[in-house]
């Protein structure tokens, strides 16, 4: 219900946490999508891979991860 939509997953394995992150402005009529692997280490933000190109494809809507304890 907001003009923003976005999804992210977190990938954990070991001190490192992959966050894969998929966003777009509902509003905007070029609907420009943001999109792209944040890696962090140790609980700090090490690297941000960002994606480009006009075909950005997003799966993550529905897909039932196992919860992190």
């Amino acid at each position: 219900m907001g003009r923003y939509i976005n999804y992210s997953i977190d990938i954990p394995t070991g001190n490192t946490t992959y966050n894969v992150f998929w966003a777009a402005d509902k509003l905007s009529e070029q609907q420009d999508v943001e999109a792209g692997v944040n890696v962090i280490v140790n609980n700090k933000p090490a690297a941000t891979v960002k994606c480009s190109g006009k075909n950005i494809v997003n799966n993550m809507e529905g897909v039932e991860l196992k919860k992190s304890e």
